[in-house]
């Protein structure tokens, strides 16, 4: 009789030890799990993009075309310059080199609505298609404007123009805006401006 007691009691206890082991395993997993997936901080900092100048061009030509915006009052940004006070290239596409997306696309924004003339232009940086610097690229270019970080972007202007060889650049556009960051009337303009810069 006294075996018998004693088995229960050393299988309640065995019962009992292993319980209280996989409890403590998953309360463990469980303080563990916020570890490998936290919360991400974007909610609670406002994002950049208030000003949003973005090109694309056929994903099939395997060609490299800047991207190149000047704020108001500041140095223009593009390949040699990725930032400054104002604005950042967020992505420089240098066609199918180095890129596993396969999508010609480059990107600037700004922080901030700063009042007054912005320009994009156009490099045609290289050509590896093998027409030797005379593959036509047509390039889509847009700027959209966000005032604040809740706010939906609107697309302010828009415009395709074709890039014919290496070496050229072009002015896609010329556009002002107010403080509040509305389209300036009458202010969009394709006058050429030269400014594209290199690393001194």
């Amino acid at each position: 009789m006294l075996d018998v007691e004693r088995e229960e009691a050393s299988g309640t206890v065995f019962r009992d030890a292993i319980l209280l082991s996989l409890l403590g395993l998953m309360l463990i997993i469980m303080i563990l799990l916020q570890y490998f997936n936290p919360p991400t901080q974007e909610a609670q900092s406002e994002p950049p993009g208030n000003v949003i100048v973005e090109i694309e061009w056929p994903n099939h030509l395997d060609a490299d075309i800047d991207l190149w915006v000047q704020a108001p009052k500041d140095r223009s940004v593009g390949y040699s310059n990725k930032g400054n006070a104002v604005l950042n290239l967020l992505r420089d596409d240098v066609g199918a080199r180095q890129d596993i997306s396969n999508i010609n696309h480059e990107i600037t924004y700004s922080r901030g609505v700063l009042a007054g003339e912005y320009i994009v232009n156009l490099h045609y940086y290289a050509d590896h298609t093998g027409q030797r610097g005379r593959a036509k690229v047509p390039v889509h270019a847009w700027v959209s404007v966000k005032k604040n970080s809740m706010a939906t972007p609107r697309i302010i202007v828009d415009r395709t123009l074709t890039m014919e060889r290496v070496g050229d650049e072009k002015t896609v556009f010329r556009f002002k805006l107010s403080e509040e960051g509305n389209l300036v009337s009458g202010s969009i303009n394709e006058r050429f401006k030269a400014i594209r810069a290199w690393k001194g």
